[in-house]
């Protein structure tokens, strides 16, 4: 990682490569937005694309309709300062064994570390009440799609729910995809 020659996807200090996977086991719930935003809220900018309109289809690890950040007509989030997030409304339970959170992820910002244009994944085990960080992607923005993870086993045998936060904390060069 010293090098730049890895990539480190799950800000660990281990390069991908040698990073352990996610152990797969029953699939506890998933959305591909295929049928609109349905359990979600969003707010800011975040909005469904449907197609290849701001965002080439290939290599996509996704569905046709995905969540986005960006102002459609313009195809980013150059708007001024905004912020904004995407909400699941209702509760995940987390098996007793514990588990996994995965998703498919494509980002482009400034990525200016600690700075400017930050995104980050909570989760919340009270309803919504509460938000802890449980993925941070300071210094992560990668326009290529990956298949990103965390370990949720803090929360075994309880539920969560899922909030994906961008923040774009001043309104300079922010002519990115998001």
């Amino acid at each position: 990682i010293a090098s730049g020659t890895s990539e480190d996807c799950q800000p660990n200090g281990i390069p991908d490569e040698c990073d352990l996977g996610p152990v797969v086991g029953s699939l506890l719930w998933w959305e591909d937005f295929e049928s609109g935003l349905g359990s979600w809220t969003a707010s800011g900018l975040w909005r469904l694309d449907a197609g290849p309109v701001c965002l080439a289809d290939m290599d996509s690890l996704t569905s046709w309709t995905r969540a986005a950040y960006n102002e459609a007509s313009q195809c980013d989030y150059d708007v001024g300062t905004t912020s904004g997030f995407l909400e699941l409304t209702v509760d995940i339970g987390v098996p007793a064994s514990g588990g996994v959170l995965r998703w498919y992820n494509w980002v482009e910002t400034e990525d200016v570390v600690g700075w400017y244009d930050l995104w980050w994944v909570e989760v919340s085990s009270d309803g919504g009440a509460t938000w802890s960080t449980v993925y941070d992607g300071q210094g992560a923005s990668r326009p290529f799609w990956q298949d990103l993870w965390v370990d949720v086993s803090a929360y075994a045998g309880g539920s969560i729910r899922v909030r994906f936060v961008f923040d774009t904390v001043d309104d300079l060069y922010n002519a990115y995809l998001g």
